[in-house]
């Protein structure tokens, strides 16, 4: 694979100056640490005097995979305290893991570090991450794609509320298109509760209400009634929060 940075990153803030003393490790050689990963005996393992003795002989040759998840999770936590340039350095180590390590949960942490950064190159990333072999790195995706939302993130939820192959995913970007405004995400909403799916269909109703302010029942034939009838007033972009008070009155009062 060869190396997947050309330049050496300089250590991260941190109270004990110590975020990004593997980065270098972790960023290079994901392929070679990957078969590191434990599962649910981590803690039995480390009693194992053989296991114990492996992982002293894995950390001489460099960071575990325990070790390179912890960094990536440390980043996560300051990355939006940083400046615009640290960010954008940052970036680019992020769509590296992104695109090529082995590990899908090196993937996830890597796309939920995105979380709230507005810059273009974040929404290239997690476009990709959208189109992830593994189903949990494309919920991870549905969860930054809202924070701060904007037309194209819109369009990724749209498209994976319409077309994943997973139905988990597909719920988890009807949850999040209910963080877009009304007249932004009425329409795929107003859709997912067209889809067979009962749970797809309550997600919707779920998200609708939030976008709407819209206090009715979870009855999707009646959202689906109510929506028809008021669409242009529930969906027009600025509308006035009188108008959408007169709406979410009516609307309480045709569930009554």
């Amino acid at each position: 694979m060869g190396s997947l940075v050309s330049r050496k990153k300089e250590p991260l803030p941190s109270a004990d100056g110590s975020l990004s003393r593997h980065i270098g490790w972790w960023l290079t050689l994901p392929l070679f640490f990957s078969g590191c990963a434990d599962g649910p005996l981590y803690g039995l393992k480390k009693m194992n005097p053989v296991i114990t003795k492996q992982w002293k002989t894995d950390q001489e040759l460099g960071p575990t995979y325990v070790q390179r998840l912890e960094e990536i999770q440390r980043l996560r936590s300051q990355i939006r305290s940083m400046s615009a340039d640290e960010q954008a350095g940052w970036l680019e180590s992020i769509e590296q893991l992104v695109g090529n390590d082995p590990s899908p949960e090196m993937r996830r942490q890597a796309v939920l570090a995105l979380k709230g950064l507005p810059q273009q190159q974040a929404d290239e990333i997690i476009s990709n991450a959208c189109k992830d072999e593994s189903e949990k790195v494309r919920l991870a995706a549905c969860e930054v794609l809202s924070a701060p939302p904007n037309p194209t993130r819109l369009t990724l939820l749209e498209k994976l509320a319409k077309q994943d192959e997973s139905m988990a995913v597909r719920i988890a970007a009807v949850e999040r298109l209910g963080d877009f405004s009304s007249d932004q995400a009425l329409a795929p909403l107003e859709e997912a509760l067209r889809d067979r799916s009962p749970a797809l269909q309550y997600a919707a109703v779920q998200s609708l209400a939030r976008t709407t302010g819209l206090k009715m029942s979870a009855n999707v034939a009646q959202w689906r009634d109510y929506l028809e009838q008021n669409r242009d007033a529930i969906g027009t972009p600025g509308g006035s929060k009188e108008q959408a008070g007169t709406v979410a009155a009516q609307g309480e009062r045709a569930v009554r």
